[in-house]
């Protein structure tokens, strides 16, 4: 059987162990939060800067037809990502072969094309 005193001892160790890893804990969290904040205020800086009224009507225009090509960009990912899944799972709908009319190799180049090359350099 154990002294008091290597009992007493035994629990303190324990204890400071504990605590140890509860402020460990914690200062990983506040560390987690802390960068989760600073992403977000640089995100909404980065906001300002675009959709600021600083922008000349030109970057504007550019600056739309690239969130556009970026909006079409994910929905045909969406739409590989789902035509992915259907031939994974060898569910592909009978008039597939009549799609490959609708698919092109230049999709996004009647967009790429109406911007000016002099038009982005300013």
């Amino acid at each position: 059987m154990r002294s008091p005193e290597v009992a007493k001892t035994l629990i303190d160790q324990r204890l400071k162990e504990y605590i140890y890893s509860q402020q460990t804990h914690f200062r990983q969290k506040i560390d987690h939060q802390l960068s989760k904040f600073k992403e977000n205020i640089h995100a909404k800086q980065i906001d300002y800067i675009l959709f600021n009224d600083n922008l000349t009507s030109n970057q504007k225009a550019i600056l739309h037809r690239l969130m556009t090509i970026q909006d079409e960009q994910l929905q045909s990912w969406k739409e590989f990502l789902i035509l992915e899944q259907r031939i994974l799972s060898k569910f592909l709908p009978e008039n597939f072969d009549e799609l490959e009319n609708f698919i092109t190799s230049n999709f996004y180049s009647s967009i790429i094309d109406d911007v000016d090359d002099d038009s982005i350099v300013k």
